[in-house]
């Protein structure tokens, strides 16, 4: 495993190679909630609006959500 640090980088780098940044703007949609039941824990990552109050998400961990 590499254990390099960003600013080692440019140790990385040669001649011809391209480096792109990501200016992407997210919107803060990171929800915490608790399984009813079980007090898991549950993490959803609010992705795409897909119509009126229905969203495109992740759910962490990866389980079925009823």
């Amino acid at each position: 495993a590499h254990k390099e640090h960003f600013y080692d980088l440019i140790d990385e780098l040669h001649e011809g190679d391209v480096l792109v940044f990501n200016n992407t703007k997210v919107i803060p949609a990171r929800l915490y909630g608790q399984r009813q039941g079980s007090g898991g824990k549950v993490e959803v990552l609010l992705l795409t609006p897909c119509g009126e109050n229905r969203w495109e998400c992740l759910v962490k961990p990866g389980k079925k959500c009823p």
